[in-house]
């Protein structure tokens, strides 16, 4: 499969809501947590948005850029399932500003990451990185959450969680020569 290597995401909140009398509202108005991870060295953007914001989305309750809407429509059987509080594609980042879903892996190992995430207390943050395959099965990659060795939050301008996989230190030989 893959590995991650790196997630960090920021606490932000919902900036918008809908002026008197209209129903539309620009979804980018409406990520919740916004970050970044590292899948085998290539850096990607998260976007967590609720299930329900989620849905508006698909059905045209909330306004994006057709290309943006397409990213989401991949994952809608993934979505579906409604596991933790908050959803998020892995999204590609290319020059331009919306980006596109990944694919990871060729062939039969093919599959499309996305990440779900619930805050069981404040402070608190639990992860999971799932791929679900091109026959639609969905797989766990890893669970993160706040704890030793896991999670950190960070505090700065804005709140961040902030987690990165240990690396292999080589082993040094302390053996001496004693003559």
């Amino acid at each position: 499969m893959f590995e991650l290597d790196y997630f960090c995401v920021f606490r932000e909140e919902p900036r918008d809501i809908p002026k008197k009398g209209h129903k539309s509202l620009a979804f980018s108005s409406r990520y919740q947590f916004s970050g970044l991870i590292e899948i085998d060295g290539i850096e990607y953007t998260v976007k967590f948005s609720s299930y329900d914001d989620l849905s508006k989305l698909i059905d045209g309750t909330y306004k994006s850029k057709a290309s943006f809407v397409d990213i989401y429509k991949i994952y809608t059987k993934a979505i579906s399932q409604n596991a933790r509080t908050y959803f998020s594609p892995v999204i590609t980042k290319p020059k331009g500003r919306c980006g596109n879903w990944t694919l990871l892996g060729q062939d039969d190992t093919a599959c499309v990451p996305y990440l779900v995430m619930s805050i069981p207390s404040p402070g608190r943050i639990e992860v999971d990185l799932m791929a679900m395959d091109v026959n639609g099965k969905f797989t766990l990659i890893k669970t993160l959450t706040t704890k030793p060795g896991g999670i950190v939050m960070r505090m700065g301008s804005k709140m961040r969680w902030v987690w990165r996989r240990a690396k292999a230190v080589p082993a040094i030989s302390t053996t001496s020569d004693a003559a």
